[in-house]
């Protein structure tokens, strides 16, 4: 095996697959994803082989939860 590849979608029925990395064989198999977009991230991975075939990609989804930012802890107006 030369690698694992992974590719991410926000929406796969409209979006093309884009390239995240590709993880070599001799790697831990894991890649860490920092700031996702809110929302259904998914993802894809495909084994290569060292002669450059492809597996069956194998997908799957995460949601990333939305956490709005915190209230205003004062609001002040004046009319003048």
């Amino acid at each position: 095996v030369q690698g694992v590849r992974i590719e991410i979608n926000a929406d796969p029925a409209t979006l093309p697959w884009t390239v995240q990395d590709t993880i070599p064989a001799t790697d831990p198999q894991e890649l860490l994803f920092v700031d996702a977009a809110a929302g259904t991230q998914h993802y894809r991975a495909t084994v290569i082989d060292d002669a450059g075939a492809e597996g069956a990609p194998v997908e799957t989804s995460v949601d990333v939860p939305f956490d709005p930012p915190g209230q205003v802890s004062e609001l002040t107006a004046t009319i003048e």
